[in-house]
């Protein structure tokens, strides 16, 4: 079932797909928001970098995964978790984005071989 509902997706056009991805993005952060600072939803943050990755590729892999990164840094302020210093903050803001842009474009290129 799965496997057919990707057929499907990969004939939508492509700025379907990438808004489907930014609402996918938008939600996991409005679950951040929602939920405790100790539980880190990357999963939920991946999820739609990968879709995006898989199905459109290019240049929306880091469109995507920048909206995440910038998503979850603005869920993790917003639910009022504090940092000892700023530049903890953007460490971390940091961080998290090179780890959504190499699970992106790791995606991506596993597609291209696939």
């Amino acid at each position: 079932m799965r496997a057919r509902t990707l057929v499907d997706l990969r004939d939508k056009p492509k700025t379907l797909l990438n808004l489907i991805g930014v609402l996918l993005a938008v939600s996991a952060g409005i679950l951040d928001v929602l939920t405790d600072n100790s539980v880190f939803f990357a999963a939920l943050y991946l999820l739609p970098i990968m879709l995006i990755a898989w199905l459109v590729g290019g240049a929306s892999v880091a469109l995507i995964a920048s909206l995440c990164g910038v998503t979850w840094l603005a869920a993790d302020i917003v639910s009022g978790h504090i940092y000892s210093h700023v530049a903890t903050t953007i460490w971390e803001a940091v961080m998290v984005l090179c780890l959504f842009l190499t699970v992106g474009y790791s995606m991506a290129a596993i597609k291209k071989i696939w």
